[in-house]
C-alpha cells in the first residue's frame, strides 16, 4: 500500500490525533498542548519525540486499515 502521506493541525482543544482513508492525518492542537505540558512537567523527554510517536500510531492505522474494518 502506498500513500501520498498528509498531516493537518487543527486549531481545536481537543486532545487526539485521527487517521483517515489515503493516509490523511488529524492533529489537533489540544494534543500538542497537552504534551508541552507533560514535557513542562518532565514527563515527556521532548515534544518532537512525542508528536513522531503520535504520528507513529495514526501511521499504523493506516497500514493496518482500521479504517476500512469500520466500514
Amino acid at each position: 500500500i502506498s500513500y501520498d502521506w498528509k498531516v493537518y493541525v487543527v486549531d481545536d482543544d481537543t486532545v487526539n490525533a485521527r487517521c483517515y482513508p489515503g493516509g490523511r492525518i488529524v492533529v489537533f492542537t489540544g494534543i500538542i498542548d497537552f504534551i508541552t505540558k507533560l514535557c513542562i512537567e518532565g514527563k515527556v523527554e521532548d515534544v518532537g519525540s512525542a508528536m513522531a510517536t503520535i504520528i507513529a500510531h495514526e501511521v499504523s492505522h493506516a497500514v493496518a486499515r482500521h479504517s476500512a474494518e469500520h466500514i
